[in-house]
């Protein structure tokens, strides 16, 4: 039997990262703390595990859509009451005091997803606490070792995290943290492999540092220097670019964010989700998507990004 797709989240960073504060941007919005570096892709025995870059950040944009959203496909329509239907459940070992604490940061990350997300959410928002990576793996049906250095873990209907993990990052990064994760499961990302990597993991990103006021040369630092090394970019990353061993991994991380917020910039935040929305599934393709979303074909996006991307490299 096939493993299933999920999405989940890695620490790679010392401690002493987590609570460190870059500089911020003056013209970005501050509404939401700022979260440390965690990096969060990878590829177990043909299992994706998605990663996320937890510097990232963009400032609040402007909302223009130019085409309505395709229909979506029969999906129930959730509450926009971030405590509606939000549930967060712990294995009897998780201390109390930690459940409790969760449960008062996860109405917040799910009022960030639904304040970007419109429209149906491919599940309900459910956590499920564990203790340990063991736990973990075991708990979102994952091999021994596979959740070993996990945060998170997404599937197609709940978010599975590691209270031990979690418990090591800043109030800011668990809030990033469960914002992309729950990004992942409102738009069934665990179980739709229709979308390009770079899109569902930019997107996600794109939501979690949403106004954290993180400027562009900190959150894009990575992307930044692959161009200072080996020069313009000219395409946007490819899935396998996100594998674990890839020497582009933590470029292509900062490279998609980077995309989307651009994007989210020049056609606004709803022509984004649109954007998604319309290609998951495999409704379409990302280059007609694009072309219909915004009315530029998807070659106009991608040199404007390029550009972008080597300006800031000079």
């Amino acid at each position: 039997m096939s493993q299933p797709t999920v999405r989940s989240a890695r620490v790679s960073a010392p401690e002493a990262d987590l609570a460190a504060e870059p500089p911020t941007d003056p013209g970005a919005a501050t509404e939401a703390p700022r979260g440390p570096r965690v990096d969060l892709r990878r590829r177990v025995a043909g299992i994706t595990v998605l990663l996320v870059l937890l510097t990232l950040g963009a400032s609040v944009l402007s909302h223009r859509t130019q085409q309505p959203a395709a229909p979506l496909p029969s999906q129930p329509t959730l509450s926009t009451d971030p405590s509606a239907q939000l549930a967060v459940t712990a294995a009897p070992e998780v201390p109390s005091a930690v459940a409790s604490a969760v449960r008062q940061t996860a109405p917040v990350a799910w009022g960030r997803v639904l304040a970007v997300w419109t429209g149906p959410v491919a599940a309900s928002p459910r956590i499920q606490l564990v203790t340990g990576s063991t736990a973990l793996a075991t708990a979102a049906g994952q091999p021994s070792g596979g959740a070993d250095g996990l945060v998170a873990i997404t599937t197609a209907d709940r978010v599975y995290v590691d209270v031990t993990a979690y418990g090591r990052l800043a109030p800011a990064g668990q809030l990033a943290v469960l914002t992309h994760e729950l990004t992942h499961l409102a738009a069934g990302a665990a179980a739709d492999p229709t979308v390009p990597v770079w899109l569902e993991e930019g997107f996600a990103d794109y939501v979690g540092f949403l106004g954290t006021g993180i400027d562009i040369q900190t959150a894009g630092q990575a992307a930044i220097e692959q161009v200072r090394r080996h020069g313009p970019v000219t395409a946007l990353p490819s899935d396998h670019d996100f594998t674990a061993g890839s020497s582009n991994q933590a470029a292509a991380y900062a490279e998609s964010w980077l995309m989307c917020r651009q994007l989210a910039q020049q056609y606004g935040q709803a022509s984004l989700v649109t954007l998604y929305q319309q290609v998951a599934h495999g409704r379409t393709t990302i280059e007609k998507a694009v072309q219909q979303v915004t009315g530029h074909p998807m070659s106009e996006a991608v040199t404007a990004w390029s550009d972008t991307l080597n300006e800031l490299a000079r």
